[in-house]
């Protein structure tokens, strides 16, 4: 029970410092945005206005979505609940990036690297599916 209590209190915790990264870096960075898109996703993004103000939710979101799993990561199990929501959006992030596999236009797909892409799927659908084994197996009755 203990190292599944750690283990998910360190999943937590490396998911919750990448969303806050990313939302600080949303927020406070954005007029780097197309540098930032290169170097992390190696993306190719030409940024327009419209785009660096749709950058201000986005990040607010990560933001809060990392402070979320931050919360949830100090008690997995008072905050098991927490750990469902965040599996929960880690399938749609997976569908989300299948469907772009499947359905984005070629001028889309072609400013992404493919093999990046695949990697971010892959360690997104693992996270979670860990995150959701460590989850149910956490004893919610006292010891």
């Amino acid at each position: 029970m203990k190292t599944t209590k750690t283990a998910l209190q360190v999943l937590l915790g490396v998911a919750a410092g990448y969303h806050i990264g990313l939302g600080l870096l949303g927020i406070f960075l954005k007029s780097r945005a197309s540098e930032l898109a290169r170097d992390f996703f190696h993306f190719n993004l030409s940024a327009t206005p419209e785009e660096l103000w749709m950058i201000n939710p986005f990040a607010a979101y990560l933001l809060a979505f990392g402070a979320m799993l931050g919360v949830t990561a100090s008690n997995p199990l008072r905050f098991r609940p927490l750990v469902f929501v965040a599996v929960g959006l880690f399938v749609l992030r997976v569908v989300q990036r299948i469907m772009f596999f499947t359905t984005a236009a070629d001028s889309l797909k072609s400013v992404a690297d493919p093999a990046q892409n695949l990697v971010h799927l892959a360690v997104v659908a693992v996270m979670g599916l860990v995150m959701l084994v460590l989850a149910l197996r956490l004893d919610p009755r006292p010891a």
